[in-house]
């Protein structure tokens, strides 16, 4: 069965370190990926457009994936910068998620046709994760019933 949401996520933003803040510069990244987390651990550096600080995890857990690397300069707030999992899940599993305002809209409307029928078709297991198999079968349901 298809999970768009195999690998469930907490997603690290990049935070308003400062009230004048709107952007950053990701400095130095001091968790790697895999590594374990507590809350209160320092992730990362970030310079503003003061000064540099330490960013604490609010979270505990592992992180999973760095979506900004070291050196990225100009990252806005709010902006997903890296994603965390629970401590026992396999974190080389997580996929970044797509932000679909950046998508042109053929795609928006392919994807969201076939979630759309994938949820409809009651009972039904998709034995392979492949897009193509997926249409292959939905298609083969449609014609059937």
């Amino acid at each position: 069965m298809i999970d768009f949401l195999a690998v469930p996520t907490t997603q690290i933003l990049m935070p308003a370190l400062s009230p004048t803040m709107e952007e950053g510069t990701i400095v130095k990244w001091v968790k790697k990926e895999g590594d374990f987390v507590s809350a209160g651990d320092v992730l990362c550096e970030i310079e503003t457009d003061k000064a540099t600080i330490a960013m604490d995890s609010d979270e505990e857990g592992i992180l999973a994936k760095i979506i900004v690397p070291e050196g990225s300069k100009s990252v806005k707030i709010n902006e997903l910068i890296a994603l965390m999992v629970e401590e026992g899940v396999d974190y080389t599993k997580v996929e970044v998620p797509v932000d679909m305002g950046e998508l042109p809209l053929f795609y928006i409307a392919h994807f969201s046709l076939l979630s759309t029928a994938i949820t409809l078709i009651p009972d039904k297991k998709f034995s392979d994760h492949s897009e193509e198999s997926i249409l292959l079968e939905i298609r083969q349901y449609i014609f059937l019933y």
